[in-house]
Formats: structure tokens, sequence, C-alpha cells
């Protein structure tokens, strides 16, 4: 198993000082964390901010976002399955409502798809 850890100033210190070990960096797609993570001799990985059931994963410049994952050799792009309450004001937090729910799910799919066929499923 290997274990990887946010990206942060003082975990970068901690990990010179010897006080913790690890194995990658996880790093958020943000100039200045990416650079503070290349500034060490741990491989890092982009955790990326992608939101299957928002609807905004259709929103996203999939080149833009495939330029920064292999700039930074990022193995996989995960999605967040995430349904926010905003995202659906007309549904009910509570609904059990069939044509209601195929309604999340339909947005979801249709990100996850989207995503999944610039990067692939696996």
């Amino acid at each position: 198993m290997q274990l990887a850890v946010n990206y942060s100033p003082q975990a970068a210190g901690l990990l010179r000082e010897g006080t913790i070990t690890f194995d990658h960096w996880k790093c958020s797609d943000w100039p200045d964390l990416v650079a503070g993570a290349r500034a060490t001799p741990l491989p890092l990985y982009l955790h990326l901010d992608l939101q299957a059931g928002s609807g905004r994963a259709t929103a996203v410049d999939l080149e833009h976002l495939a330029a920064r994952v292999a700039d930074t050799a990022t193995p996989y792009v995960n999605l967040h399955l995430a349904a926010q309450r905003a995202d659906y004001p007309d549904i009910p937090v509570e609904s059990r409502e069939p044509a209601q729910l195929d309604t999340v799910v339909d947005r979801t799919v249709r990100d996850v798809r989207r995503v999944s066929a610039r990067f692939g499923a696996a």
C-alpha cells in the first residue's frame, strides 16, 4: 500500500525533517501548490474537484485538464459524486419520487460519461 498526503508547505517541512514519510503528494491544481510539491523529491498527483451530479462537469475544459494531468503525470482523474441541494432547488431533499431521482441520476451519469469518454473508465 502507498500513502498520499495533501501537499502543504508545513507537510513539506515535516518531510524534509524526516518527521513524516509517505509516497506521494495529493495536490489541488493550484500553481503554487503544484510548484511546492514539485520542489520535493516525491511525485504528485492532482486531486481534482470534478463533481458528477452537479451538472458542472459538462462545463469543465477537459482538454486543459488533460494537459494538466499529463504535465503532473497524474495517473487517474477522480470524480466526486456530489449532487448538492443547490443544484436541484426544485427537488426536496427527502424526495423518493422516481422522476425526481431519475433527474439526479441522469445528470450524474451524464457527467461521468463525459469525463470517462475523455479519460477512460479504468
